[in-house]
């Protein structure tokens, strides 16, 4: 609530001064780049998907779009939270505290798991894991010897902070810096992986033009059906393994997009 009345305040601000081409308060139009495909061949694994985070938007959808293609799911809730919307899923619920790295080691070696998806800031929120817990799924997904995890990350990282609005940058920089410390553990663990960076995820769905993936970073905000869709679409797909790709909606580079 706080952030959503900063960042009132920050666009009005913002429609106060006029601005030159230095001081912008959106971003350059995204450059064209190449798609990536989601329906290239599957990576032949056997196991579950662990979604951490399903307690937000974006998790809860995740596992949605996951259980949607008949993918065997294991979503990772805060302990008392809430269990009815995966009432109708035909999923499994579990519960782990990612600051806890034993109950990490548990839940990843009490039933076959092929996979881990997990966001390092889902709402323009930090997680109650936050950049530790982050870590931790990491790691504990590398010594149960899980071969993939896909991470879901902040434009905004290495060479995709120019493409930031003023008021990002100011709201979010410390949660973008930590992603980024996130997307190197992750480079250097050794695991098969995927990173989906997007911009600016929404609080609900608003109807819209498809978002894609994309090679060239880029900053668009993003529904969190959207996201997910995208998300999914890459857990079990060999044309992403190793990559970092952009999620971007290109009906929503803009907050004025996303405002009117």
């Amino acid at each position: 609530m706080l952030r959503r009345y900063a960042l009132g305040f920050c666009l009005a601000l913002g429609l106060s001064v006029p601005a030159t081409g230095q001081d912008s308060t959106e971003p350059p139009p995204p450059v064209a780049a190449p798609r990536v495909s989601v329906m290239a061949e599957e990576l032949p694994r056997a196991g579950a998907v662990v979604v951490f985070g399903a307690d937000k938007p974006l998790g809860l959808e995740t596992v949605k779009a996951l259980a949607a293609a008949n993918k065997q799911v294991i979503a990772v809730l805060p302990e008392g939270a809430d269990r009815a919307p995966f009432a109708a899923l035909k999923v499994e619920v579990a519960s782990a505290d990612p600051l806890v790295p034993g109950q990490l080691k548990t839940m990843f070696t009490s039933a076959p798991v092929r996979a881990v998806v997990t966001a390092f800031d889902a709402m323009g929120e930090k997680p109650a894991f936050g950049a530790h817990g982050t870590r931790n799924i990491i790691d504990a997904t590398k010594a149960a010897n899980l071969p993939r995890l896909v991470l879901v990350s902040a434009t905004g990282t290495e060479d995709g902070v120019d493409l930031l609005p003023w008021y990002v940058k100011f709201l979010r920089g410390d949660e973008i810096a930590a992603a980024a410390a996130a997307e190197e553990h992750l480079k250097s663990s050794g695991l098969d992986y995927t990173i989906v960076r997007a911009g600016w995820i929404l609080e609900k769905d608003v109807a819209g033009a498809a978002p894609a993936l994309q090679d060239a970073p880029a900053f668009s905000w993003i529904t969190p059906t959207g996201l997910a869709r995208l998300v999914a679409g890459v857990v079990d797909t060999k044309a992403t393994s190793g990559k970092t790709t952009t999620a971007l909606d290109p009906e929503r580079i803009s907050l004025f997009s996303v405002i009117f």
